[in-house]
């Protein structure tokens, strides 16, 4: 029902500009029997580490402890017979230009999915108290690795030989936001396709648009003016019945938005702060009591009906929403764009999530908690390997898999735009990835960052009540996390 028409026109000559832009940009990378060719990212291909030259590690294998779904396993492992893509290629060569580089052998332990990710958590804490030196470097999923970093199981970052933090393929949002006592735990960055893929973004449909008369969304947000409020009056204005008098999934809405990932988008997008630092640059909870209620009164009026241009179910009905022509604006993620939404009839555009008012600076990014964040186990057989294949991956990831992502799959294939205002969306998307403390430690200290989908949640419970029962937990379990720091390595 969704599928395009393969033989239109436009969809021949996407394909053809995707294969002369790979033809055209392609070149041998890692060489040795066996390798792919794929297009380098313009712009990273000249960007140098400083790695030494000649850096060898014998052959030895290099194993990644990585959550087992297909989207986070390519971060670290594609076989040959999966390569045939320009992305898979991509990642495909990256692997074999460093195994030749440093002349490792990388290797990929699937944990669990995320249905049992926290059955994998146990059997990993049980490896690194047993000293086995199993796994040299984990990717470990946000949303729960960082309780193990609370516990003491990974590495401090800076300091590992051949590891550069300051490099511009590692995320400097995320670098900033949990040093903590001169420690850091996780990285992120051009190491990891996840980082954009799980960028949470706005799409809205064209036909839609054009049949409401809605204005170019692309100028809206290019003019700074693409605010809560704005989406507000879309989700006041536009509803559609379809004949029954039945409010439900098969009417038109302004917004279709689910209560949890998508509420999550948010507080990060609106810049919210729920820490400050003290004067020894260690965190402590201040909450902006006044603007987080504010966004709570908004979120909640869009997810309980009481606008009648909104529209709140669970992503498979949403999914469905948005590819049939039902619903203006859709909140979900690239890799979701990726994956499903890419395969719809109508043409769709994707803009950053909203401005909390137009005051504010810039548009922000929440990467969802589905990204993978690096780190090093205490047990890692040989430190120094590990941060220099970390590296390795990442600048490599820099110079040739970030750009065939970005601009093939990203701007070409899975946008429908190929204008000049199109692209600027998703650079203005990656650009405003942004990292805090309180949402990446989030489990570990109460679940503050959890606040809004909670309270969607739990619709009778207001956000002053919520306030009042978790701040002494969060203040508390915040002070037992700066205390640990200074038993870990």
């Amino acid at each position: 029902m969704f599928m395009r028409n393969q033989t239109k026109a436009a969809g021949a000559l996407l394909l053809l500009c995707v294969m002369l832009f790979s033809s055209a940009c392609s070149g041998t990378a890692g060489g040795g029997e066996g390798s792919k060719t794929a297009p380098e990212s313009s712009g990273n291909s000249e960007a140098p580490d400083d790695l030494p030259v000649g850096l060898k590690f014998d052959g030895s294998d290099i194993v990644f402890h990585v959550r087992g779904d297909d989207d986070v396993i390519r971060d670290v492992f594609v076989s040959e017979e999966e390569s045939g893509s320009p992305i898979a290629s991509a990642l495909y060569n990256k692997n074999r230009h460093v195994e030749n580089r440093l002349d490792v052998k990388i290797s990929c332990f699937k944990a669990n999915p995320w249905q049992k990710y926290s059955e994998s958590l146990v059997d990993l804490k049980a490896s690194i108290d047993s000293e086995d030196g199993a796994f040299d470097v984990i990717a470990g999923w946000s949303a729960h690795i960082p309780t193990l970093a609370v516990d003491g199981y990974f590495l401090s970052l800076p300091g590992i030989q051949y590891l550069n933090l300051s490099q511009p393929w590692w995320n400097q949002s995320l670098n900033s936001e949990l040093t903590i006592k001169n420690k850091l735990f996780f990285a992120n960055g051009d190491i990891s396709i996840s980082g954009i893929s799980y960028a949470q973004v706005f799409l809205f449909n064209k036909k839609l648009q054009n049949e409401f008369g809605v204005e170019d969304l692309y100028k809206t947000v290019l003019d700074g003016e693409w605010t809560i409020e704005k989406l507000m009056t879309y989700a006041r204005s536009i509803n559609k019945d379809n004949g029954d008098t039945v409010r439900d999934d098969l009417d038109i809405y302004g917004l279709a938005i689910d209560k949890v990932n998508a509420v999550d988008g948010f507080l990060q997008s609106s810049g919210i702060k729920m820490f400050t630092r003290d004067d020894s640059g260690l965190p402590v909870y201040q909450l902006e009591y006044d603007k987080v209620n504010e966004l709570y009164d908004t979120v909640y009026s869009l997810c309980w009906g009481e606008l009648p241009g909104a529209y709140s179910d669970d992503n498979e009905v949403l999914d469905e929403m948005f590819m049939s022509d039902r619903a203006l604006l859709y909140p979900t993620t690239l890799i979701n764009v990726e994956k499903k939404i890419s395969l719809m009839d109508t043409d769709y555009g994707i803009i950053p999530y909203p401005k909390y008012d137009a005051n504010q600076t810039g548009y922000y990014t929440r990467p969802q908690d589905g990204v993978s964040l690096y780190c090093i186990p205490r047990d890692a057989k040989n430190t120094p390997m590990s941060g220099a294949v970390m590296e390795a991956m990442a600048s490599e990831s820099h110079r040739s898999v970030t750009g065939v992502y970005f601009e093939v799959a990203m701007k070409h294939r899975y946008s429908r735009d190929d204008g000049d205002e199109a692209s600027k969306m998703l650079d203005m998307i990656r650009d405003g990835q942004t990292y805090c403390f309180a949402s990446v430690y989030n489990n570990s200290i109460g679940r503050p960052w959890d606040c809004l989908r909670i309270l969607m949640e739990n619709p009778n419970v207001s956000f002053a009540s919520w306030y009042a029962q978790w701040e002494k937990t969060i203040n508390t379990l915040t002070e037992r996390f700066v205390n640990r720091l200074d038993d870990m390595l």
